[in-house]
């Protein structure tokens, strides 16, 4: 909440400022933001503690990082790519619902990401209100961990993991506004969906288990961007 307070407070105190010339050409800036999203793992067939068993749980963390990108002006149409890169921090966890003593955990945290998008808007006297979407790729671990430590649990430990670089897509806008002295002021909100991950696991009793974990998520930031 405090971020959110505090980029638009930013973007309403330099929306005030004197207008630059034109939105063509490079830029690059800072991002900073919060994410909230959810995450899911699901047994499989002959799974661990039941069978094609699926709980939800929420995530939740921060997007900073910075980034690159190039816009075409025709008339006030708006358009060209953008790449970003940073850190897009997941994180939440949450018992399985079936596991004796709801000793079962299932995990996912990120770090790491960048993201290739493109971009199109329509210039409203140089503030840029626009669409945006892509690829984005997350360096994301997701596990289920089985302590054994709650009573009444099975009596069996498991510990699966993996940790892999995934990329899934992302959709989105925002509102952009140009000042004086070539900077810009940016409110964006993303939508993201990791391609789902299998990972396998092995008990204590030498026995492997499969599980998938899928992530997705909504980041809403802001950036300070300057054109070269």
């Amino acid at each position: 909440m405090r971020v959110a307070l505090f980029i638009v407070s930013l973007y309403i105190a330099l929306s005030t400022v004197a207008f630059s010339d034109s939105w063509d050409g490079p830029y690059a800036g800072l991002i900073l933001g919060a994410q909230f999203g959810q995450s899911s793992d699901t047994t499989a067939a002959f799974g661990y503690n039941a069978d094609n068993n699926e709980w939800d749980y929420n995530t939740s963390g921060f997007n900073a990082g910075a980034e690159l990108g190039y816009n075409y002006s025709f008339n006030r149409l708006v358009v060209g790519p953008e790449f970003e890169f940073g850190a897009l921090v997941v994180q939440g966890s949450a018992a399985q619902p079936l596991s004796p003593g709801l000793d079962t955990i299932g995990k996912s945290y990120s770090n790491l990401y960048t993201a290739f998008r493109g971009r199109i808007g329509f210039d409203l006297d140089h503030t840029l209100l626009f669409a945006t979407g892509g690829a984005i790729g997350v360096n994301y671990n997701t596990q289920v961990i089985d302590s054994c430590n709650i009573a009444p649990c099975g009596g069996t430990t498991a510990i699966a993991s993996k940790t892999s670089f995934v990329w899934g897509f992302t959709v989105g806008g925002g509102v952009e506004h140009m000042f004086e002295g070539s900077w810009s002021a940016k409110l964006e909100y993303l939508y993201f969906n990791l391609a789902s991950q299998s990972f396998s696991g092995i008990t204590n009793l030498g026995n492997t288990y499969d599980w998938t974990g899928k992530t997705s998520g909504n980041v809403i930031r802001g950036a300070l961007n300057y054109f070269f």
